[in-house]
């Protein structure tokens, strides 16, 4: 399984205000956009470190295309078909990519944070 760290940052210049959606709303607008192809199988969301701004760990099956392009590509799917998130700005720290898989039975983790 991969793992990909997204943050969405909304727009500069957008008031950031009490009808912003949640981080579950997130995953939901992530999930109503994802297709079956993108191997996907499970979504985590919280807020960002800053209001308006949301972390984003996009858990995805194996296979032969990038994770990192996968994810970057149903956040761009989204933003462009999201009103709630028209405008938003994809951040992907390329460098942060795990693949967990039966070789690491023990499942040792590493500490995964955003820069």
């Amino acid at each position: 399984m991969d793992l990909v760290l997204v943050r969405l940052i909304a727009p500069n210049g957008v008031e950031v205000t009490d009808r912003q959606p949640d981080p579950e709303t997130v995953a939901d607008i992530l999930w109503a956009n994802t297709a079956v192809d993108d191997r996907l199988e499970h979504i985590r969301a919280r807020h960002g470190p800053t209001a308006g701004s949301f972390d984003l760990a996009l858990f995805y099956r194996t296979g032969p295309a990038s994770p990192t392009e996968l994810a970057e590509c149903l956040c761009r799917r989204t933003i462009t078909a999201s009103p709630a998130l028209g405008g938003w700005v994809i951040t992907i720290p390329v460098d942060i990519i795990t693949t967990c898989s039966a070789s690491n039975p023990s499942g040792d983790s590493h500490a995964l944070d955003f820069p």
